[in-house]
């Protein structure tokens, strides 16, 4: 009889397409009709897509399976690569575990992730002896998919907690086998902590089936081939220590036995190690898969054990191969992530900082193993301007103490929006604090991001600060820095200064290692992250947790908790609350050799890609350069006047605002606030841009003036036009004369006393400032006369401009440019796809070439200072486009006018992109970034997956025969990449981008956005100080007054830079201790210069060279009133200046 049933199951499976093995053990299902008996398998990995969005399908076709005990299958995430189907069976209850039949796989070689999801299969053939309509009830922590005889039949694919009968589900049994397969997933979610409802740390399901009455049903087998007496185990030694009573380290190893039936009878389980024999008596075995515990002395080394279970007659022995395994310790780094305006508006989130410091010193008072970080120096000025002088001094005393630490940045700012003098002054209250109360900073941290500019190496470098840690938020790019740089490595500066970088996952990943679950939740945790670690060939026993809870949240107390009750039971891995230094300074004292270096920049994606608020990126863009000219000339002022203290405090503030725009945070998270906090986080968010917008220009107006006065006398209807860069130049002047004048002007230069060129409509007045000298002013008189229209390099036909170097040729119907001639190598350097509009829609899937319906071309006739080619396109999204040649000026200047209506709504982001390509033959391309000169071929980290950059100024293309310089005044995000027909990259401005409303990028709807560009030709290969001067004269306007002025002293230079590769950043003062500060910067990529900066100025001072915190490093040569300073490489270096009484 058993041999026809086997047979006959084996005909119906062969019928159904399935593979069951005969000697099936048929069981009946329980009283309420839970299926009793399953084949499990797995883990296999579920992509994440994005907030709580996991892909629906495994590595397997749950529709093709034909499970069956014994049989292997491919995994994703096991170190063997394979998952074997086991046995399983529902408990008492009525639930089958996964956890414990699949979720101590040992892990393989994987990606670190924040957010991961895994799946576990189940399986069961049922056996009916009649066709029957039925139900499954079932209930799944966390989500559930089931296929029936290979047809998906239900899906609840969101999370929840395993209920019984939660899902009632109606099924056909067909007569005889019926494959039932259960997909469930499990996820970083069930190690969350417990809020609003959230998921426990169970991973399993419950399953059983009615009739359409919801009656049990009661003549429904479950048949699973090779399950008869089935009886054996696994040993796997752990990552677990505890301390023995003799003081010895007792190792947990982890007893797994299945068993197809419940045991009563007791079992005695043995473990010999050479002579030595431990013994164990284990209470009854439930049906399944179980889970046991034992404790040996930890073996010194890699051993094999003779293993015995047995029962009476049964017997099950083993030879089990025990690793050794490390002694981990896990730095729980407490931490509050700064991040400005995500959760709450920006005064909410200051507020809950300042909140949660004032947690944290109570629990420094109250624990003394208690540490903690703080992020960002703008958390502490939060504190400082809301607590009473002795809260704060108690504060600044736990960080003397070593209790906290902080890191020296002050907003974390994206440092590939920022300019350089905002790196610099992003560690002004490092600083300040360093000097009051004399702490230092040895590390630095930086969360949420996927990666930083090649600028951070060097300042870090200055700031003492020799220890990086980057909680990388790379999930939106597939974790490509995860899976292309090391966890650990010294990461190279442009100015091979280095600075040793530590990757975590992101900055909350103490959630993920099971910190706010009960202990078992943590064994889980760390057994899955450790191990994945350790198959990733991360060899240390040192490990770093960043462990905030969320965003501006509070002190993660149930982490701190757990750690401390942890230690109290295990004595590995060892949890040390620790902070940002401690883990610092004992990694690098333990792993500092052997640690592979990468070289590169690393600008992150956020800073790049999809960028919007494009109105206040380009203001932004001009207050930057507005406060370096602003800086340099109230600095002047005081150097010449002493006793008139410069506007130090009003160039802060702009600073601070500029950084608390740039800084971590970009407004609310669409689902997190209502319309109104939306409305008022993005209202300070504009209040930052203009405040410093404001400040900027009253710096610059009153000194300015200040700098006027000694000048002023009836003596002229003056103008003084002031260069406020490092060497001499040639520059166009814009003026703008009262609104009711109706004279005409001639300008006069006071220095020669010659008519200069000019052209005047209305109140408005062009002329070119020819020699202004560096870093000083030229004269010039407004006389009544009729202007000079000689200007034979300025030439237009009716399809062509030219001037001195240039001569356009454009379609007189369409405006379309049709070539770029330099004419002093007389080569065209471009056609006429020069400035085509390409639009991209759904992340570059869809591209296309815009055209305008209607164009209006006219050339403006503004002799003898320049011709306008000026383009009008009514209707267009590029309404209005100029092309600018200045008299005997060696660029071209084009002007963009975008016209934001035409936007409109869209379901997917458009990118809008202007094509720049030049006739090179196989260009290098070098980039001008934060940080230095970049090739993007050589010059990126690996996690480099887009051709897209964000640059300061200028990118010089360039072959063996010419380099082509362009400069963005306005729009930083470059693309480097083909289209159509294109047989090399292309260079790209995307200018601007359109996006669904639910990206809440808060982008402008209406009126005119104006987009700025320049290009030069030179002879020869890429000059670096070159391009890099090109880009900063196109960004840097003259500065002008008008006033009565004398005719004395008509024009002069303060100071000279006589290498073209050395660029004067910034000249400013510590006023109160009578110190003047420079900050140069080497654009070479390669070489080291010396250079001479020149002026009288630094008579009668001392000069030493110094670090970003203000610290004299070493005494510079003096020659004269001549500074002789060597610079390396893509340098950056700051420069004091004393009193030498």
């Amino acid at each position: 009889m058993k041999k026809r049933l086997s047979i006959s199951i084996l005909l119906w499976s062969i019928l159904l397409g399935f593979s069951v093995i005969p000697e099936a053990l048929p069981l009946q299902l329980s009283a309420n009709g839970t299926i009793p008996a399953w084949l499990v398998a797995g883990p296999f990995n579920l992509e994440f897509l994005g907030f709580g969005a996991f892909a629906d399908s495994i590595l397997l076709d749950e529709t093709q399976l034909q499970p069956a005990i014994g049989k292997t299958e491919i995994s994703d995430l096991t170190q063997s690569k394979t998952t074997t189907w086991q046995y399983q069976a529902s408990n008492p209850g009525g639930y089958v575990d996964l956890s414990t039949a699949i979720g101590w796989a040992i892990p393989g070689r994987g990606t670190e992730k924040i957010w991961w999801g895994k799946a576990g299969l189940a399986a069961t053939y049922l056996y009916s002896p009649t066709e029957i309509d039925a139900f499954l009830l079932t209930g799944s922590n966390s989500r559930l998919k089931i296929t029936l005889n290979n047809q998906e039949i239900f899906r609840h694919w969101s999370d929840r907690n395993a209920q019984a009968d939660a899902d009632t589900i109606a099924i056909n049994l067909k007569k005889g086998a019926n494959l039932l397969v259960l997909t469930v997933t499990n996820s970083h979610s069930n190690l969350y902590p417990f809020l609003f409802g959230g998921l426990d740390l169970k991973w399993g399901f419950y399953a059983r089936l009615t009739d359409r009455n919801l009656q049990p049903l009661q003549n429904i087998e479950a048949r699973l081939a090779k399950t008869e007496n089935l009886l054996d185990f696994e040993l796997t030694p752990t990552i677990y220590f505890k301390k023995g009573n003799a003081g010895q380290l007792l190792q947990r190893l982890d007893l797994v036995i299945t068993a197809s039936d419940a045991q009563t009878e007791p079992f005695d389980f043995s473990i010999k190690i050479n002579k030595k024999t431990y013994s164990f008596t284990l209470s009854q075995i439930p049906a399944g898969i179980s889970r046991r515990e034992v404790y040996i002395d930890e073996p010194a080394t890699d051993i094999k054990a003779s293993c015995l279970l047995k029962s009476g007659t049964r017997k099950i022995g083993k030879t089990v191969n025990l690793t050794r395994q490390q002694h981990y310790q896990v730095y729980l780094n407490l931490i509050s992530h700064m991040d400005i305006g995500y959760t709450n508006t920006q005064p909410v989130v200051a507020e809950r900082h300042i909140q949660t410091l004032d947690d944290v010193i109570d629990y420094c008072d109250r624990y003394p193993d208690f540490k903690w970080t703080v992020e960002t120096t703008w958390i502490l000025e939060k504190y400082r301007e809301t607590r009473s002088t002795a809260r704060f001094q108690k504060l600044m005393d736990l960080i003397k103490s070593g209790r906290i630490a902080v890191s020296p940045i002050y907003s974390n700012p994206y440092t590939g929006i920022i300019s350089y003098p905002e790196m610099t002054r992003s560690f002004d209250l490092a600083k300040k604090l360093a000097d009051e109360f004399g702490i230092s900073f040895q590390a630095a941290i930086v969360n949420d991001l996927p990666g930083l500019s090649w600028i951070i190496p060097q300042v870090l470098n200055q700031a003492g600060a020799s220890f990086l840690v980057c909680g990388i938020n790379d999930f939106y790019e597939k974790y490509a820095v995860r899976k292309n740089i090391p966890k650990v490595f010294y990461w190279e500066g442009a100015d091979h200064s280095k600075v040793l970088t530590y990757l975590t996952n992101a900055y909350n990943e103490g959630l993920i290692y099971g910190f706010e679950k009960d202990t078992t939740g943590l064994e889980i945790g760390l057994w899955q992250n450790l191990k994945q670690l350790k198959a990733s060939g991360y060899t240390f026993d040192l490990v770093y947790l960043n462990a905030a809870v969320n965003d501006n949240s509070g002190i993660p107390k149930s982490q701190f908790e757990a750690a401390q009750h942890w230690n109290q039971v295990y004595e590995f891995p060892k949890i040390i609350i620790s902070n940002l230094n401690q883990f610092a300074t004992d990694f690098s004292a333990k792993y500092s050799d052997g640690i592979p270096t990468l070289r590169g920049d690393w600008t992150s994606t956020w800073d790049i890609l999809y960028q919007s608020e494009p109105e206040l990126f380009i203001n932004h863009r001009a207050i930057q350069q507005k406060l370096i000219s602003a800086e340099k000339l109230t600095t002047l002022d005081w150097l010449l006047n002493p006793e008139v203290l410069p506007e130090e405090k009003e160039l802060s503030e702009a600073y601070r605002s500029t950084l608390n725009f740039a800084g971590h945070g970009s407004g609310l998270e669409y689902s997190y606030g209502s319309a109104e906090e939306n409305q008022w986080a993005m209202a300070n968010r504009v209040g930052n841009i203009s405040l410093a917008e404001l400040l900027a220009e009253e710096v610059l107006e009153r000194s300015l003036y200040r700098f006027c006065v000694p000048h002023f006398a009836f003596e002229a209807n003056g103008l003084l036009v002031f260069n406020t860069l490092s060497w001499k130049r040639d520059v166009p002047v814009t003026i703008q004369l009262p609104h009711l004048n109706q004279t005409v002007y001639q300008i006069v230069d006071l220095t020669n006393g010659q008519v200069v060129p000019s052209y005047q409509k209305n109140n408005e007045v062009f002329f070119i400032a020819r020699s202004m000298p560096s870093l000083g002013y030229r004269k010039y008189e407004f006389v009544p006369g009729e202007l000079l229209h000689d200007s034979p390099d300025l030439v237009s036909t009716s399809n062509s401009v030219e001037n001195k170097f240039y001569r356009l040729d454009f379609d007189p119907e369409s405006g379309q440019i049709l070539s770029v001639t330099d004419k002093k190598s007389r080569h065209a350097i471009a056609d006429e796809r020069f400035n085509q509009l390409l639009c991209e829609k759904n992340l570059g899937k869809v591209a296309s070439i815009l055209t305008a319906a209607t164009t209006q071309v006219t050339v403006r006739d503004e002799r003898p200072v320049r011709l306008v080619l000026d383009i009008r396109r009514p209707g267009f999204l590029l309404e209005n486009v100029q092309y600018i040649l200045w008299s005997k000026i060696d660029r071209i200047d084009i002007e963009f006018s975008i016209d934001v209506s035409r936007l409109g709504n869209t379901e997917v982001i458009e990118e809008y992109e202007l094509a720049f390509p030049f006739l090179l033959k196989q260009p290098k391309t070098m980039l001008e970034i934060i940080g230095g000169f970049l090739n993007p071929e050589t010059d990126c980290l690996p996690s480099k997956l887009n051709s897209s950059f964000s640059i300061r100024r200028s990118v010089a293309l360039s072959d063996q025969q010419t380099t082509v310089s362009w400069a963005a005044l306005d729009s930083r995000i470059i693309a480097l990449k083909k289209f159509g027909q294109d047989s090399q990259p292309v260079l790209y401005s995307n200018f601007i981008n359109n996006f669904p409303q639910n990206w809440n990028r808060h982008q402008i709807t209406e009126g005119l956005l104006k987009t700025r560009f320049a290009v030069t030709a030179q002879d020869g290969q890429f000059n670096p100080g070159f391009t890099a001067r090109f880009g900063w004269e196109a960004a840097t306007p003259a500065v002008t007054m008008r006033a009565p002025l004398s005719h004395k002293d008509p024009q002069e230079n303060f100071l000279s830079i006589n290498r073209q590769e050395v660029i004067l950043l910034a000249l400013k003062t510590d006023y109160k201790n009578g110190d003047l500060i420079l900050e140069l910067l080497n654009v070479d990529p390669q070489n080291a210069v010396t250079v001479n900066v020149a002026s009288d100025l630094f008579k009668g001072k001392n000069a030493f060279s110094a670090n970003i915190l203000g610290k004299k490093l070493q005494p510079l040569q003096k020659l004269g009133g001549a500074l002789i300073v060597n610079i390396k490489p893509n340098e950056l270096l700051p420069i004091i200046l004393t009193n030498e009484r």
